[in-house]
């Protein structure tokens, strides 16, 4: 999956989920400030991997706070 088509993936499910417009889902978007609870984060990682065809571990999410942080991660998961 080119990086493009991931980025598109992964920002439209964190738009859907955090419930804000995509266009403000940008690199130092702060995840934790936008997530109510962890049962959001666990939806989170849920959708992204349907959306990329992949299962992310539960534990995913911990270190990491922007966006940036999120899409570099979900690249490095991905190589």
């Amino acid at each position: 999956m080119s990086d493009p088509t991931m980025d598109l993936m992964v920002r439209a499910v964190v738009a859907r989920q955090l419930q804000v417009p995509p266009d403000d889902v940008t690199a130092d978007l702060d995840l934790y400030e936008c997530m109510i609870d962890d049962e959001q984060a666990v939806a989170l990682l849920a959708e992204m991997g349907r959306a990329l065809d992949v299962r992310f571990p539960d534990d995913f999410l911990d270190g990491l706070h922007t966006y940036a942080d999120l899409t570099t991660a979900v690249r490095v998961s991905l190589s």
